[in-house]
């Protein structure tokens, strides 16, 4: 992200648009694409006991939701910079948008419901085997280009960049994506060819100095999921712990936290749609600040207690999805919008101010779309 950042900000700012738009712009596109992370559906898979299709279904919605929301925001915004804003052309921006995406989506339908791969997998199959080989010898042959330029300019402290170096951030997507190499073993390889075809005199000092300092950058998020899990596991329970064993310590297979919230939560839970919306568009700023609707916060364990109380899983996915809009694009705790405000010299409360309206407006929509849904 602040690779990404460090070069997209500039730009955007480059051709006039404001500091703010530019910071947002930035966030809401890293909240959309953080809900296509497929790794983070598998919290929501294994701690709600949901399908990967039933999630998958709702994030699809969301993504609609955020992205409409994105380009009105978007018009909107750039229209208070300045910028002459042609709202019918705007109108038909969006709609060739959804129509590409539209035309895309009933081609991957069409290819899995009718097994096209498999029909014509006797082609397929020998050309894919090609490409990789292919692929894998271009990356063999950018690990050999890179080691003779490091040969070439060891003992001189100027390294003229070459092209190549652009690379770089892209290798490692290839190695976990195409060839499904181990993420850290990708991201090692390309830090080795950045070293390599970036080579010049001392310039292992660079090196040490940019994995201390990107170590101080995420160990505050790394100790962030080491409190999630502690949180998670004294409102859940261990997993390790059988029915028997709390049966006969406890006097109650259900662990005894979560026993003693439960009633409590019962006594909130909306049973009908039009309360649900209600409710928790009402309580969708709790999941500022690490508040108790976080999912990087208490999220998964009120979530967790939710579930014991009887809510249906999928309406605790459609609610912590929906209040999530308001942490992922707004909470000045996130290490994106700290750093984003820094670089753009702006006021980590601004974004917030700026973006809560609509990212308030995104978490009502897609209540309502789970109240049709689970309701």
């Amino acid at each position: 992200m602040i690779m990404v950042g460090s070069i997209v900000l500039p730009i955007l700012t480059s051709v006039g648009i404001s500091r703010l738009t530019a910071s947002v712009i930035m966030l809401m596109g890293v909240n959309i694409g953080g809900m296509l992370n497929a790794g983070n559906w598998s919290l929501y898979i294994n701690s709600l006991g949901l399908t990967q299709a039933e999630v998958q279904r709702f994030v699809v919605i969301m993504i609609g939701i955020t992205f409409v929301g994105t380009l009105i925001y978007l018009s909107l915004q750039l229209y208070r910079d300045g910028f002459d804003i042609s709202f019918k052309r705007t109108l038909l921006t969006i709609f060739s948008i959804f129509m590409f995406i539209a035309v895309v989506g009933a081609g991957i339908y069409g290819w899995n419901h009718f097994n096209l791969y498999q029909k014509f997998s006797y082609i397929l199959d020998p050309v894919s085997d090609i490409l990789l080989k292919i692929l894998l010898a271009l990356i063999v042959i950018l690990f050999i280009h890179a080691i003779f330029r490091a040969h070439k300019y060891r003992a001189k402290k100027e390294n003229p960049m070459h092209w190549t170096a652009i690379f770089a951030p892209i290798l490692p997507l290839f190695f976990i994506l195409v060839f499904k190499i181990n993420f850290i073993a990708a991201f090692i390889l390309g830090i080795i060819y950045a070293y390599l075809i970036t080579y010049k005199k001392d310039n292992i000092h660079t090196l040490l100095k940019s994995l201390i300092e990107g170590s101080s950058i995420v160990l505050p998020a790394v100790v962030l999921m080491f409190g999630i899990g502690w949180i998670l596991i004294a409102v859940k329970g261990p997993n390790t712990m059988t029915e028997e064993y709390m049966l006969a310590n406890y006097g109650t297979t259900v662990w005894p936290v979560r026993d003693l919230m439960i009633p409590i939560v019962k006594q909130i839970i909306p049973t009908t749609g039009i309360g649900y919306v209600i409710t928790f568009t009402i309580l969708a700023p709790l999941a500022l600040y690490r508040g108790p609707l976080n999912v990087w916060g208490m999220g998964f364990g009120i979530a967790s207690v939710l579930l014991a109380a009887g809510m249906p899983g999928g309406a605790i996915l459609g609610m912590l999805w929906s209040v999530g809009q308001l942490q992922g694009i707004c909470d000045p705790t996130n290490l994106q919008n700290v750093w984003i405000a820094n670089e753009m010299k702006t006021d980590v409360q601004k974004i917030l101010y700026n973006t809560l309206p609509f990212a308030w407006v995104y978490a009502l929509l897609g209540l309502i779309a789970a109240s049709f849904i689970y309701f």
